[in-house]
């Protein structure tokens, strides 16, 4: 018997295989969008701009304003109707499992989770940016290793990056100048591999927030049923990808049955199957109605 055999016999709602689908439709775009972006904020940010952060030891707060201006315009251009078609496509996934679902938008439960949710990216993604560059201005300027300008230089390729990402580039840059090679050479060597971690970078995003956002439109989906009176006590049970790929507190979590209300946990940690248990999980849920 097979999984979806299993699950349509203890009468589950199964849709964990078709937000995989729908994950690896949307990835691509959203990735490419925003490789994009980032390289349309280096080429915002001036050479001057950094020179003055250096300088001044953090990123001026204008600065900042202007990329948490940036990234909430491109949330709201780009993510936000990404989240709500994920949304919209996990309720009719689940709408179809149950007879005699319809989902009432006057809940307004979409636009309230897409609100939260975007200001909540932009403030992390923004202050990330932020925090990784003057943490390495200011180790930077202790150890003397290199000019403001050539720092300037090194620095502006890497806007987006994670700060692992910004620290093992700037790290390549500087073997790259030990070794010999002049400025510009280093420099677009260094941008080059910034270009590829960039692109690594948006690939973990897109995969991460269209899961997020699909697993958000289940819960959604579950909780309206109960207001309709479709269902009532219902249980939930972690399910993960089955394959290679799976981590080993998701291997922990798997299969494990709590009450729809509640958090799964492992090792004292809650985890809630909307967020996922890490940073790109593909992990599902199952849900399904039990006597009270």
């Amino acid at each position: 018997m097979t999984l979806d055999e299993v699950c349509k016999a203890m009468d589950y709602i199964n849709v964990t295989e078709e937000m995989r689908r729908f994950l690896k439709s949307k990835e691509p775009k959203l990735a490419r969008l925003l490789v994009r972006f980032w390289g349309a904020q280096v080429d915002v940010i001036r050479y001057k701009d950094i020179e003055r952060a250096i300088l001044n030891g953090e990123i001026s707060i204008e600065v900042f304003d202007q990329w948490y201006q940036d990234y909430s315009l491109f949330v709201d251009q780009n993510l936000k109707p990404l989240w709500e078609s994920s949304i919209m496509a996990a309720l009719d996934a689940v709408g179809r499992k149950k007879a005699g679902y319809q989902y009432a938008p006057g809940l307004k439960n979409i636009e309230h989770w897409t609100s939260l949710h975007a200001a909540e990216f932009v403030t992390n993604i923004a202050e990330g940016q932020r925090n990784t560059l003057n943490a390495l201005i200011r180790n930077t300027t202790l150890t003397g290793d290199m000019t403001a300008y050539e720092l300037s230089l090194a620095i502006r390729p890497t806007i987006g990056l994670t700060k692992p990402q910004t620290i093992a580039n700037i790290n390549y840059y500087k073997r790259l100048r030990k070794s010999g090679l002049s400025i510009r050479n280093a420099r677009k060597k260094a941008a080059n591999d910034a270009l590829r971690q960039h692109r690594y970078r948006a690939k973990v995003i897109a995969e991460n927030e269209i899961a997020v956002a699909y697993r958000s439109g289940e819960k959604i989906g579950i909780q309206d049923m109960q207001k309709q009176g479709l269902l009532k006590k219902v249980q939930k049970t972690w399910l993960t990808a089955r394959d290679s790929g799976v981590c080993e507190i998701c291997k922990k979590l798997n299969y494990q049955t709590v009450d729809f209300d509640r958090p799964f946990v492992y090792e004292g940690i809650e985890y809630w199957e909307d967020r996922g248990a890490h940073i790109r999980c593909r992990c599902g849920c199952l849900y399904r109605e039990v006597m009270a």
